[in-house]
């Protein structure tokens, strides 16, 4: 019984395209990266939103992010496969990071029909899971002290829905998740030239949206 248990188990976890050697943690990855990073590269599969606001690791040779899935429907990026094909070779090792590993761990399999031989994801992954509190404390990669930033590439931020207009922006907040980080990142993105003429930012908050309005004045 214990030896049909065994063979049972080593031909379930392929069909589910996730065994458990998939997954490794924020610092595995930073390891990982950091060791080979002309073959081992992390994807960020988070929201562009999260992406841009939140900020996103820093590594020598970039994370650039491909969504997972799209913000506020959370409707599945249905070229997600294509996209990262046409930036990765099918033999790159990749590792998939969301905020917390449950968009990663799902789009694993997703690269794995297409063709990817080597996909790990990161258990972890930006943020880490949520203490007894609902703060993200336990663990992740910013929790961790490994390098993020704020600053925008273009070769790595997402262009095929681009949240920002440079001359007049409406950022929708539809979560209370983004509300103390809003105004400091929008000023980041002030601070870096993305917007080049003179800027003013207001803001308003009804219900559950909070709602900022950049506008230039030139």
């Amino acid at each position: 019984m214990k030896t049909f248990s065994i063979i049972l188990l080593l031909f379930i976890l392929p069909m589910h395209g996730i065994a458990a050697s998939n997954a490794i943690d924020s610092l595995q990855s930073y390891k990982m990266v950091t060791n080979k990073p002309e073959s081992i590269f992390i994807v960020d599969v988070r929201t562009q939103a999260e992406y841009e606001l939140v900020g996103h690791i820093d590594v020598a040779n970039g994370s650039a992010n491909i969504p997972y899935k799209f913000y506020p429907d959370w409707s599945l990026n249905k070229n997600f496969a294509a996209q990262v094909a046409k930036r990765y070779n099918k033999d790159d090792t990749l590792i998939l990071m969301c905020r917390s590993g449950k968009r990663a761990k799902a789009a694993v399999p997703v690269l794995q029909k297409s063709g990817f031989k080597n996909i790990f994801y990161m258990s972890d992954s930006f943020e880490g899971p949520k203490d007894k509190n609902g703060h993200r404390t336990v663990g992740g990669w910013k929790v961790n002290g490994l390098p993020y930033t704020y600053q925008l590439k273009k070769n790595l931020i997402y262009t095929k829905q681009m949240n920002f207009d440079p001359l007049q922006r409406t950022i929708y907040f539809g979560q209370s998740y983004y509300y103390h980080r809003a105004r400091a990142m929008l000023n980041n993105k002030l601070n870096i030239k993305l917007i080049a003429a003179p800027a003013q930012i207001s803001s308003e908050k009804t219900s559950n949206t909070l709602k900022y309005r950049v506008t230039t004045n030139g």
